[in-house]
């Protein structure tokens, strides 16, 4: 890269490092991270699969929303194991007290996300969980009101550019790959296209980087979630015991966009 483009990277980096600072203030309440934990309801594969025998037996209650407890039916003297998380979701029934919707999230965790992306920072949602646990569900989710994290927060993006001020533009680009056996793979590639070899590298003002990776323009939450519904069916699956579609790696979807209002420096 030319010293000239290095040089003005390096300027917007600034820019956008002190916008950040000024914004610290606002944010002071907000955790840098958030672990949260989920109760998801029996699948079918529990209810009536082989591993159950038929018989399905909840070992986990949630006395509170920071706190999941897993109990020991078979062994009555043996005290109970209490975890502690920043927020726990109750998914399992709907009787529940502290029982939490696909808006749940949203309300909780997806809007503050949105708050920190207009104000320059980054995000991340790093689902963790075997197989069968109720990531996809969480994340990409269904239609509807079922939709998950990632529609709804993408839903607000748009909503916010659509009313920006005159004269403010914005710039939005996604890219989606998967580790799968140690190599990166090109999610958003097209299908009959050469299997290029992607490698992490770092960018001395970009930060990591993997160069040759799509990243596609799109200008509403339709063609994002369109792109992200493509990246999906490319991914690696295969059946287990748990689940008849369970992906064989992991994926990293992300969304980048490039903010400029009227006076005002720009964020990304």
């Amino acid at each position: 890269m030319p010293p000239s483009a290095i040089s003005k990277l390096q300027s917007a980096v600034s820019q956008v490092k002190q916008v950040n600072v000024l914004k610290t203030a606002q944010l002071e309440d907000s955790p840098t991270i958030k672990v949260c934990v989920r109760v998801r309801p029996f699948i079918k594969e529990e209810v009536e699969g082989q591993r159950s025998g038929g018989e399905c037996k909840l070992c986990i209650d949630m006395p509170s929303e920071t706190q999941v407890r897993i109990l020991n039916f078979e062994d009555p003297d043996d005290e109970s194991r209490a975890f502690e998380f920043d927020r726990c979701y109750w998914s399992h029934s709907s009787d529940h007290q502290f029982f939490a919707t696909q808006e749940t999230l949203q309300s909780e965790l997806g809007v503050t996300m949105l708050e920190h992306a207009m104000n320059g920072f980054n995000n991340c949602i790093f689902a963790y969980g075997q197989t069968g646990s109720g990531k996809s569900y969480s994340v990409l989710g269904g239609k509807g009101e079922e939709r998950g994290l990632l529609p709804r927060v993408v839903e607000g993006l748009f909503d916010h550019f659509a009313k920006l001020p005159e004269g403010a533009t914005y710039k939005t680009l996604v890219a989606f790959m998967e580790i799968y056996n140690e190599q990166i793979r090109d999610l958003l590639a097209p299908a009959d296209s050469e299997i290029k070899k992607l490698e992490v590298k770092q960018h001395p003002v970009l930060g990591t980087i993997v160069p040759g990776l799509t990243e596609a323009a799109v200008a509403s939450g339709e063609e994002v979630l369109n792109l992200v519904d493509y990246g999906s069916q490319m991914r690696h699956v295969s059946a287990t015991a748990m689940n008849a579609t369970s992906s064989r790696s992991h994926c990293i979807f992300t969304f980048k966009t490039s903010l400029t209002e009227p006076d005002q420096p720009s964020k990304v």
